[in-house]
């Protein structure tokens, strides 16, 4: 494992319980809607960096297959029991094992602002791989270049690595891996913490696999 990406994942498996709860409060809740709607009824959703099971649940209860994928244990321990309809496992998302063409849809929701962008081309690619034909995939990620390490509000002393892309960028990724349909929404600044901190501007992205 990446000693960046470790970093990162202690931190997670240190704020599981509140992260939890904030989670529940800030999400992208109208675009998880659009996805639902857009992918065949049944069908199989792959969550990747699913943390606390949120959307997972959701998409569990309006009749999907989910599949969630973390990397913290601590955040997979409380999406078991938020959505025991969906089934969970330990995965890093630069390192998928499944068939390919096994998804109807791919879900990530703020999980690529942790991956470096020299490791993004072959996320994408495997994202595309492991899609079915007709496939939708879905990012939400940071607005903005570069690559840094963020304090962490509730955790003095304690940082976050975050990766940042534009619309360019994130079209790019999509393209290079294959992905066609390409829609990029610029969402704005929305508050990651009900304190107010840490404000977040986003960038989303539907993208299809014709």
């Amino acid at each position: 494992m990446s000693d960046y990406l470790q970093e990162t994942i202690d931190l997670y498996n240190s704020l599981a319980d509140s992260y939890a709860k904030q989670a529940l409060d800030h999400g992208p809740v109208m675009q998880r809607k659009l996805f639902a709607s857009l992918i065949t009824k049944g069908g199989k959703i792959l969550d990747v960096g699913c943390g606390s099971g949120r959307d997972s649940a959701f998409f569990s209860e309006e009749g999907f297959k989910v599949i969630g994928l973390d990397i913290s244990e601590k955040l997979l321990e409380i999406a078991r029991v938020a959505a025991p309809k969906a089934k969970f496992y330990s995965a890093d998302m630069r390192h998928l094992s499944f068939e390919d063409n096994m998804f109807d849809g791919i879900w990530s929701c703020a999980s690529i602002v942790h991956i470096k962008h020299k490791e993004l081309p072959a996320v994408f690619t495997s994202f595309y791989a492991v899609l079915k034909p007709g496939g939708l995939l879905y990012i939400h990620a940071k607005k903005g270049e570069g690559e840094a390490y963020a304090d962490e509000p509730s955790m003095p002393g304690k940082k976050r690595f975050y990766s940042f892309v534009t619309a360019s960028l994130l079209k790019k990724y999509c393209q290079d891996a294959g992905f066609s349909d390409i829609e990029i929404i610029d969402v704005g600044i929305t508050k990651a913490y009900a304190n107010g901190k840490h404000a977040k501007e986003w960038i989303d992205c539907f993208a299809k696999k014709l």
